[in-house]
Formats: structure tokens, C-alpha cells, sequence
């Protein structure tokens, strides 16, 4: 029997970005996938090219094609892992115990890199399996919000567009069995 088309599902649980390296006709390729640490949303909403054929004072048809996915989520640790990826920046260790200094530093030169970003979702249907989603190239701008008597709020907004390997701009996945995002 096969698996469901349909399902419940129920949370995050898990996000991961990874920096795209290469986008050709022939090759895809990521750098290793980091962990977006205490990821609290994720919303996406599609982007479509629109046509109306009119005439004879009627609507005689209409086209629509996905032209990109806008993307927003959410986060509750600042990782500066994932923001180097994101802005392009560059990451920094220094020093020695007790004198230990990480700094990203991001200048009017960084660019901005394209992204692969994935999610995952254990509550569903399926007793051991899950739900992924994934964006194959996205690119984003990160916020960060500080506050009195608040934990920082980061979040990060952009659009996912097609490969030019395959023109693949998302997938959601049906999983019978669950395993780590890669």
C-alpha cells in the first residue's frame, strides 16, 4: 500500500540552511547543512506570473505559472554560522582561553549568497516518518531584533527562485521513516 497524499502536521522541529556553491546546467551542489537553532516559524507564499486573455468584452482565459516563493522564518538563537551564510560575511576566531573572540564581520563589499533551506516536521500521520520541505535557491536578509528584558528575536525574509539545473524551487515530502536533515 502505499503512502497517503494527505496529512495532519503539527509544528517545526527542525531547520537547516546550507550555502550553494554550484548551479549549472549539469551540477547542484551545497556546502554542509548548519542547524538553525530554536527555529519558531516558517512561512512560505508562492509568487505567480499572471496573464488575462480578454476579449469579446469577456474573460476568455487565464494563465499561471509559480515564479518564486517568498520565504520568512523565525529563530530564538543567534547563530553566526547561519548569518555568514545568509549576508556573505565573513567569520572570525581569535585568541585563546580566557581571551576567545568569534566575529562576523558583514561590510558594504559582502554579498549577499544563495541558500538551500530545509525544514522538518515530526507530527504527522505517519507513526515513524515525517514531513520536509526544502527551498533549493533562496536569498534572504536577516533582522535582528534586541530588546530590554526580552531574548533577541532573529529572522530572516527572501524569495526562493528555480535552479538552473532542474528549475526546482520547492518540494514537500511524505516520509514513512525519519532521519536527520542533510
Amino acid at each position: 500500500m502505499s503512502l497517503a497524499t494527505t496529512s495532519k502536521v503539527l509544528g517545526l522541529n527542525d531547520m537547516a540552511i546550507s550555502e550553494l556553491t554550484a548551479d549549472t546546467s549539469s551540477t547542484l551542489t551545497y556546502g554542509t547543512a548548519v542547524d538553525i537553532p530554536g527555529v519558531t516559524k516558517l512561512t512560505l507564499t508562492p509568487s505567480y506570473v499572471e496573464k488575462e486573455l480578454r476579449g469579446d468584452e469577456a474573460l476568455l482565459d487565464t494563465y499561471q505559472r509559480l515564479a518564486s516563493i517568498e520565504f520568512s522564518f523565525e529563530h530564538a538563537i543567534v547563530s553566526l554560522d547561519v548569518l555568514k551564510i545568509i549576508t556573505g560575511g565573513t567569520l572570525t576566531a581569535e585568541g585563546t582561553t580566557p581571551s576567545q573572540k568569534q566575529t562576523l564581520n558583514i561590510s558594504n563589499t559582502s554579498l549577499a549568497k544563495y541558500f538551500k533551506l530545509q525544514g522538518k516536521i515530526i507530527y504527522s500521520d505517519f507513526a515513524s516518518g515525517d514531513v520536509w520541505l526544502t527551498l533549493y535557491k533562496c536569498k534572504g536578509q536577516f533582522k535582528i531584533e534586541f530588546q530590554t528584558e526580552e531574548y533577541a528575536s532573529i529572522s530572516c525574509s527572501g524569495k526562493a527562485i528555480g535552479t538552473i539545473k532542474d528549475g526546482k524551487i520547492f518540494d514537500l515530502v511524505f516520509r514513512e521513516t525519519t532521519s536527520a536533515l542533510s
